[in-house]
Protein backbone atom coordinates (compact mmCIF):
# COMPACT_ATOMS: atom_id res chain seq x y z
CA UNK A 1 0.00 0.00 0.00
CA UNK A 2 1.53 3.89 -0.81
CA UNK A 3 2.14 6.18 2.04
CA UNK A 4 -0.34 9.08 2.10
CA UNK A 5 2.69 10.98 1.17
CA UNK A 6 3.60 8.88 -2.04
CA UNK A 7 -0.16 9.54 -3.05
CA UNK A 8 0.04 13.44 -2.68
CA UNK A 9 3.62 13.49 -4.67
CA UNK A 10 1.83 11.65 -7.12
CA UNK A 11 -1.68 13.43 -7.27
CA UNK A 12 0.22 16.93 -7.65
CA UNK A 13 3.07 15.76 -9.79
CA UNK A 14 0.53 13.95 -12.37
CA UNK A 15 -3.02 16.49 -12.26
CA UNK A 16 -0.37 20.03 -11.41
CA UNK A 17 2.74 19.07 -12.62
CA UNK A 18 2.17 17.20 -16.20
CA UNK A 19 -1.32 18.54 -16.40
CA UNK A 20 -2.84 15.53 -16.81
CA UNK A 21 -6.65 15.23 -16.87
CA UNK A 22 -6.51 11.43 -16.67
CA UNK A 23 -4.97 11.31 -13.09
CA UNK A 24 -8.01 12.91 -11.73
CA UNK A 25 -10.02 9.52 -12.72
CA UNK A 26 -7.41 7.76 -11.85
CA UNK A 27 -6.81 8.84 -8.22
CA UNK A 28 -10.38 10.78 -7.23
CA UNK A 29 -13.53 8.11 -5.83
CA UNK A 30 -16.52 8.94 -7.23
CA UNK A 31 -18.18 10.22 -3.89
CA UNK A 32 -14.80 12.33 -2.84
CA UNK A 33 -15.64 16.00 -1.96
CA UNK A 34 -13.06 18.71 -2.43
CA UNK A 35 -12.71 21.33 -0.02
CA UNK A 36 -10.93 24.75 -0.24
CA UNK A 37 -11.53 25.54 -3.74
CA UNK A 38 -12.67 29.29 -4.36
CA UNK A 39 -16.11 27.79 -5.53
CA UNK A 40 -19.58 28.59 -4.76
CA UNK A 41 -20.87 25.46 -5.17
CA UNK A 42 -19.30 21.84 -3.62
CA UNK A 43 -17.14 19.83 -5.85
CA UNK A 44 -17.65 15.81 -5.77
CA UNK A 45 -16.12 13.40 -7.67
CA UNK A 46 -13.77 13.52 -10.64
CA UNK A 47 -16.51 15.00 -12.81
CA UNK A 48 -16.89 17.71 -11.00
CA UNK A 49 -12.64 18.21 -10.13
CA UNK A 50 -11.75 17.60 -13.99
Amino acid sequence: MRSKRDICRSWFDRVWSQEDPQAIYDMFVPEGDVHGLRTQEPIIGPDGFA
